[in-house]
């Protein structure tokens, strides 16, 4: 099996990772069978609250920041699409709720590809099968010890 390329922009001042460790958790995604992401290069994006937000705002014409936003890409341009998360929201969400950074972050990313793999999240029922989906992603990534050990270094965002 070919890996697909995965194209990181780290934006974010305040969490690092080991290299390498986010391309593998796309590549370990890409490998469960009721997963079909498109083809092509994927874009992942950890940005600050502001960032997300001016995209947000660009985009989808709402100025506030979210957890994340996922765009589709072209196939007949070899793009499967881009992932922008916000590292901010991650970790007030985590320190708000006592979970840990490095899996709510993770989550983030996994919503964004299971987007590209055609789940949506607009309806009661589909957010009901998205939330289910995400557990058995993140089940599998377990499995395959490929969480990506982000960690927090930056100053604290407000709660």
């Amino acid at each position: 099996m070919t890996l697909r390329p995965v194209d990181i922009c780290h934006a974010h001042p305040g969490v690092e990772f080991p290299a390498g460790e986010a391309e593998r958790m796309i590549h370990a995604l890409d490998e469960h069978p009721d997963f079909h992401c498109p083809p092509g290069q994927l874009s992942l994006a950890i940005v600050t609250d502001a960032e997300i937000a001016r995209v947000h705002a660009d985009f989808l014409q709402d100025p506030t920041p979210t957890d994340g936003i996922t765009f589709p890409g072209d196939p007949e341009e070899d793009f499967a699409g881009e992932i922008l998360v916000s590292a901010d929201t991650a970790c007030r969400y985590a320190r708000e709720n006592n979970v840990d950074f490095a899996r709510e972050l993770t989550l983030y990313l996994t919503h964004g590809f299971l987007h590209l793999c055609g789940w949506d999240d607009r309806s009661p029922d589909q957010r009901k099968a998205m939330k289910e989906t995400e557990k058995i992603a993140l089940r599998w990534l377990d499995e395959k010890n490929v969480i990506p050990s982000f960690t927090w270094k930056g100053t604290l965002p407000p709660l």
